[in-house]
């Protein structure tokens, strides 16, 4: 996958798989980042990354895109199910990443994103880390505008976004449970 190789700013939502609540409802909300991608009147790609897509899923999803209505961007829509796609090489090269969830913990595809300096826009159904722009929860149109305006104010990766994963303290302390003392 050579996200450089596209002509638009590249979009990613990355799922293991799709996962449903007791009600039905599809927890990481896919629909409504479909339709806040759709809503968008830029060009922009999209790549959805789920490694664990069964092939009903995949057609039902694809048959969704294929509906839709608004054209702008609807040929920009990559759907991608290989489990052997790392999803945070995909992340780290994207210009943003958006996890548009119901439901959620303290979410590694966010953690990553933030680590590689990337755009990160999170529904705002839980506690977010630092650095994340949030969106309320299945408001397709607020997380559409989110996601013009932070395309708008982003800058491409820096070393400051890196410096400032909240792993890094963790690591650090980490490798000073190891050091030799001098003498």
């Amino acid at each position: 996958l050579n996200l450089e190789s596209l002509d638009a700013p590249v979009v990613v939502f990355n799922a293991y798989k799709l996962s449903y609540r007791n009600d039905g409802r599809e927890i990481y909300g896919l629909n409504t980042l479909l339709d806040a991608f759709f809503r968008l009147e830029v060009a922009l790609t999209l790549i959805i990354l789920i490694p664990q897509l069964s092939i009903a899923e995949q057609a039902t999803l694809l048959a969704r895109i294929d509906a839709e209505p608004r054209q702008f961007n609807r040929g920009r829509v990559h759907v991608i199910s290989r489990p052997d796609i790392e999803g945070w090489k995909v992340i780290s090269k994207a210009n943003l990443f958006v996890r548009p969830t119901i439901t959620d913990g303290d979410a590694l595809s966010v953690r990553e994103a933030l680590y590689f300096g990337v755009p990160c826009i999170c529904s705002d159904c839980t506690i977010r880390p630092d650095g994340v722009v949030l969106f309320k929860t299945g408001d397709a149109a607020d997380l559409a505008q989110k996601i013009v305006a932070t395309l708008k104010s982003a800058h491409s990766h820096t070393p400051e976004a890196i410096k400032a994963n909240p792993a890094f303290k963790f690591y650090s302390a980490y490798l000073s449970l190891f050091e030799v003392p001098n003498g």
